[in-house]
This record gives structure tokens, sequence and C-alpha cells, in this order.
């Protein structure tokens, strides 16, 4: 299943499936676990720079099955909340 990926503003995310509507949810899906975390991390490296913060993405092969979009919100959430309340020099 291939997937597309949009932001805006400081904490939502569109992640729909080709020829779905935005703001409907994906549903269940399968995705390369590598890309799903390479496009979250990808929307937060702007913030994260103007913070002073990088993000890496260490991933192993592997897919993942989930509601993409809410999974994506939940780990962009994190993310978020990371790049705005962590410590500086924490992994």
């Amino acid at each position: 299943m291939r997937t597309s990926c949009g932001w805006s503003g400081s904490s939502t995310i569109s992640w729909n499936s080709p020829g779905q509507s935005p703001g409907r949810s994906a549903g269940a899906g399968e995705t390369p676990l590598p890309a799903f975390l390479g496009r979250v991390a990808e929307l937060h490296r702007p913030s994260a720079e103007r913070a002073g913060k990088s993000l890496e993405v260490i991933a192993g092969e592997g897919s993942l099955r989930a509601d993409l979009r809410k999974l994506a919100l939940a780990l962009s959430n994190l993310v978020d909340n990371a790049i705005k309340y962590g410590k500086e020099g924490a992994a």
C-alpha cells in the first residue's frame, strides 16, 4: 500500500492513500517501517533544526501494519514533544 503524507500547522498530519479524500482515515495498512519513520521524521526536521536539535532514524528492515494515520499522529506528537521539551544532548 502506498501512502502520501502532508503537513499543516504544528500538530496536524494528513496521511491518506492515493485517491482517498483528505481528512479520512487511511485505516489499516501496511508500509515499510523505515519509510514510515523517515516520513514522520522529515515532517519534524525543520522545527528540530530551529530548536538546535537533529533527528536521526535508525530502523531495521520490516513492515508495519496499523492504522497509519492514527499511528503517524501519535508518533508525531511524541516527536514534537521531544523537540519542545527534550534536554540538549539527550537521545
